[in-house]
């Protein structure tokens, strides 16, 4: 994009299907926060993405810390839709497989808030949309991973898109230094929170069919059915 964008900011257009399709360029971004965009930016932001609704996975302490600073709101539908608390456990010696283990802890205390996510992309009518939450890592990561499996990307491509996030994250962490309390929450993370490597997203999708038969199966014990997966695939893959 040659206007500027949040950080960790991606089309997820163009990524191919295992049935052959590919999902359609313009209508999914994933970023981190917007809310370093100044006015003029956040401006030229919306009008050349055409995003209608920004889906924010930020809790509501985070939003209020950054209510003064987001710019990326006029003409826009923002859905605030925060994660339950869901800790970093320190108990596998590899910090990728713990990383991977937080993420799937999040299927359980936020299903309702992934569920309503990959909802709202079902309606064409309210894309392009945008899903972002601070680093646009972790729960960005997840709803993302949902989205895409459920569309039928193929897992390597999934992992590949998760990945790209490790470009970002120097960048993200001096950019959090702006706000003390987040600086001083993020520092205080293990250091599975700063990474984003392949084998996190690759074990967290295994731990998905292994614990609930796989993305499709966990939407549809969730009230996300057969239809509803059908309706998905035909707005969002061409």
């Amino acid at each position: 994009m040659s206007v500027h964008a949040p950080l960790n900011f991606r089309d997820l257009g163009g990524l191919p299907t295992v049935e052959g399709g590919r999902v359609r360029p313009g209508a999914i971004y994933r970023s981190a926060t917007p809310v370093f965009l100044d006015p003029d930016q956040a401006q030229t932001f919306r009008e050349t993405t055409g995003i209608r609704i920004r889906i924010d996975l930020r809790g509501r302490r985070e939003i209020a810390e950054t209510s003064e600073r987001d710019r990326l709101t006029d003409g826009l539908r923002i859905m605030h839709l925060p994660f339950g608390r869901s800790s970093l456990r320190p108990i596998h010696p590899d910090p990728s497989v713990r990383l991977a283990e937080h993420y799937a802890d999040m299927l359980v205390v936020s299903a309702p808030t992934i569920i309503t996510a990959v909802r709202h992309a079902v309606d064409a009518r309210e894309n392009p949309l945008l899903v972002h939450c601070t680093a646009g890592k972790d729960r960005t990561g997840v709803v993302v991973a949902v989205l895409l499996a459920a569309l039928g990307v193929h897992p390597r491509n999934v992992v590949e898109d998760y990945a790209r996030t490790r470009e970002h994250l120097v960048a993200i962490r001096n950019q959090t230094r702006v706000l003390p309390a987040w600086e001083k929450r993020i520092a205080s993370l293990p250091e599975e929170a700063h990474t984003a490597e392949p084998a996190t997203m690759e074990h967290f999708l295994t731990l998905v069919q292994e614990r609930h038969g796989g993305v499709a199966t966990w939407l549809a014990a969730r009230g996300f059915g057969a239809d509803d997966l059908k309706a998905l695939k035909a707005t969002l893959v061409e």
